[in-house]
């Protein structure tokens, strides 16, 4: 039999959802399971998603920046990639898929209430929440609506829970940061 566990990640447009669920997967193939009793496998059209957006993100990281301009572009629809899983040696298809479900970051602060409704829905269906945290944007003073919106799906979705969720907070971002504010502070780095 089957079962299927969901996977959303959970961030505003920008924040690397997409990264890090790229980076994940590509991970996963490489080395996770190497030492392990268990198997995996991702379908064809998650695969050539992964192959597609890791060569984007490796080329910029190449030229040494990451930027919405030349990084992975935002999502712009509902993507999922499936991974099976199973004991080694056990026969097609493994006994687990996993879901992963990557939303339009722009959806979270759009302020249309059917975007934010399906994330919610997203949530309320996700056994694991994954929220990429962009350290850097946090410090910022516009990311106010970002954080709100953010805790507003996360308040609305968990206050009712009859079953345990698994939330990952996944540092993404976590370079020195710069300010330029005050006579003191001239470039004074925030580690």
């Amino acid at each position: 039999m089957n079962k299927t566990i969901n996977v959303s990640v959970l961030g505003a447009a920008g924040v690397g959802k997409t990264s890090c669920l790229i980076s994940m997967l590509d991970n996963l193939k490489t080395s996770f399971f190497e030492n392990t009793n268990l198997q995996f496998a991702i379908d064809s059209t998650a695969r050539k998603l992964i192959i597609d957006e890791r060569k984007k993100l490796v080329n910029c990281l190449e030229k040494g920046t990451v930027e919405h301009s030349n990084g992975i572009r935002p999502t712009a629809k509902i993507t999922k990639y499936h991974l099976g899983l199973g004991k080694r040696g056990e026969k097609f298809p493994l006994p687990y898929n996993i879901e992963f479900t990557d939303h339009p970051g722009g959806w979270l602060t759009s302020g249309n209430v059917n975007e934010l409704n399906h994330i919610k829905d997203l949530v309320a269906n996700s056994k694991v929440l994954i929220i990429p945290i962009d350290s850097a944007s946090l410090m910022e003073l516009d990311n106010d609506v970002q954080v709100k919106s953010l805790l507003s799906v996360l308040t609305d979705v968990y206050s009712n829970l009859s079953d345990p969720r698994l939330v990952i907070l996944a540092p993404m971002k976590s370079e020195k940061y710069f300010v330029a504010e005050g006579p003191n502070m001239s470039n004074r780095p925030y580690i």
